[in-house]
């Protein structure tokens, strides 16, 4: 969390989009790698990963609103470079997405014994 501040900072849009990185990389080890997904299959689109999380149980339906929420925003932040974006509402997305990843970890069955959770 620490980085993350220190990011938003530095560059509020580049937290956004770190912290939707890390978590489309959580949800992707989680659902691309799991027993669920026998066939090998890459989804494309981290809404997607969410939705099939959501369906294995990983994510309950009030997280998954929350990340409709934040995949909005990461997408105007992407694609939208006139968006204004300051320091403290991008630390309260990399607290809410830092939330998500925490969620994701332990519905995977992950503990405190296991580390810190990135």
């Amino acid at each position: 969390m620490y980085e993350m501040k220190q990011l938003a900072q530095v560059s509020p849009r580049a937290a956004i989009l770190e912290s939707f990185a890390r978590l489309e990389k959580t949800l992707r080890e989680i659902v691309e790698m799991g027993p669920e997904n026998e066939k090998g299959r890459h989804f494309t689109s981290a809404r997607e990963l969410a939705r099939r999380a959501a369906d294995q149980g990983f994510l309950t339906p009030s997280e998954l609103s929350a990340f409709d929420d934040v995949s909005v925003l990461r997408n105007t932040v992407a694609h939208r470079r006139d968006t204004d974006i300051d320091t403290d509402r991008a630390l309260e997305y990399t607290a809410l997405v830092r939330q998500l990843i925490i969620a994701l970890a332990l519905a995977k069955g992950r503990t405190i014994a296991d580390g810190p959770i990135t």
